[in-house]
């Protein structure tokens, strides 16, 4: 298919979905409609792998907009149109996922979009172990390791979901790496922006005993054998200071208020 006849249907599709006159109803009104929808959606899907970067990002703007369709209300009817919207989910998340490993800073609104995207498809799953591979590379392809490096703050946005989505496996090796990353944009980061979504995540590790428990317990299982197993005791010590080293004089007071909360 020719640059302008998929920049067209993208135009109408666009349209429709904007307008909202292709909409979670009117798509399935009737099983002819549903299938015409996800013919629509997954010419969406396929325009991921388009080699014209416009074309991928305004066909990655609309599905981000129709796939994630709120889908609870339907009735047993729409099954197999919300198996399909969840298919192509996932395919358009794998795609995503390749595509991010070939993007450069040069294309920064796409990358936003990728990962506002993959944003939401982790807000709306179960995370597994198997998950955390792909997405951690993915932020961390794109997650500076020097000053002099420009910082997109979707990359951290979809860590802090990733991390508060999977509470389980908040000390898996490939977040921890992560963690210890974020802890060194806090000391050396000039973003405002960047640098409270950075504190933000640091405080997911800063949560009372029973909250942080189940993901402490689950590493020393996975880690048994390596006899690397942790405490809670020992994790917070290293967070605490950590913080009382690091972070600001108003941050340090709320540090020391949740330290009196654990005497």
């Amino acid at each position: 298919m020719s640059n302008a006849l998929t920049q067209f249907y993208l135009m109408l599709v666009s349209l429709l979905v904007r307008k909202q006159v292709l909409n979670i109803n009117s798509a399935t009104a009737t099983t002819e409609i549903a299938q015409q929808t996800t013919t629509l959606l997954s010419f969406l899907v396929d325009c991921i792998d388009h080699r014209d970067n416009r074309l991928v990002s305004k066909s990655l703007k609309i599905l981000h907009i129709a796939i994630f369709w709120k889908t609870e209300h339907l009735g047993p009817d729409a099954k197999a149109f919300v198996d399909k919207l969840k298919l192509l989910k996932k395919q358009a998340s794998r795609k995503i996922l390749l595509l991010i490993e070939q993007l450069t800073l040069a294309d920064e609104e796409l990358l936003k979009e990728s990962f506002m995207f993959l944003n939401d498809m982790v807000s709306s799953v179960t995370i597994h172990a198997e998950m955390l591979p792909n997405l951690v590379a993915a932020i961390k392809l794109h997650t500076p390791t020097t000053e002099e490096q420009p910082n997109i703050p979707e990359t951290y946005r979809l860590l802090q979901t990733l991390l508060i989505k999977a509470p389980n496996h908040l000390y898996h090796p490939l977040l921890q790496e992560m963690h210890k990353l974020i802890q060194l944009q806090v000391i050396t980061c000039r973003n405002k922006d960047i640098k409270a979504i950075c504190k933000s995540i640091l405080g997911l590790y800063l949560r009372d005993k029973e909250t942080l428990q189940p993901a402490i317990d689950a590493n020393n299982v996975s880690q048994k054998q390596n006899k690397k197993t942790i405490s809670y005791d020992s994790l917070i010590k290293e967070e605490l200071n950590f913080h009382l080293t690091h972070l600001d004089s108003e941050a340090q007071s709320l540090i020391l208020e949740l330290l009196t909360s654990f005497v």
